[in-house]
C-alpha cells in the first residue's frame, strides 16, 4: 500500500460527483478516491483491492471521517467484488507505482 500519488491527486481533483452518483473504485488503497467521492456528495461509493490489508485501512479512513455509510471496501480482484453493483462511476487506477519509484 502506497501513499497517495500525483496520479491520484490529479484524478481526485478531476472527479465530477453528483447526488445520485454510485461509485466503484478498482485498486483502492487506503480509499482515497473514495472519500474524495463520498466528500463530492456521492449517494455511494464501493472500494475493492486484492490487498485485504489496504480494504481494512480503507474502511479506517472512512470511519475516522465519519463516511461509513456511504463507503463500502471490499477485499478481490478486479471487479469480481462488486459484480452486484450498478454504477454510474468507474475509477481504475491501478498504476500503484509511488511517485519517488515512477521519478527513477
Amino acid at each position: 500500500m502506497f501513499s497517495p500519488t500525483h496520479t491520484r491527486r490529479t484524478l481526485a481533483d478531476a472527479l465530477e460527483i453528483g447526488p445520485d452518483d454510485t461509485v466503484i473504485d478498482v485498486g483502492c488503497g487506503s480509499g482515497v478516491l473514495e472519500l474524495v467521492a463520498a466528500r463530492l456528495g456521492a449517494k455511494k461509493v464501493y472500494g475493492c483491492d486484492r490487498s485485504q490489508p489496504a480494504v481494512d485501512a480503507a474502511r479506517r479512513n472512512a470511519e475516522r471521517l465519519g463516511l461509513s455509510d456511504i463507503c463500502e471496501f471490499r477485499a478481490g480482484n478486479l471487479l469480481e467484488p462488486v459484480r452486484d453493483v450498478r454504477a454510474t462511476v468507474l475509477i481504475g487506477d491501478v498504476s500503484g507505482i509511488p511517485d519517488e519509484l515512477a521519478a527513477a
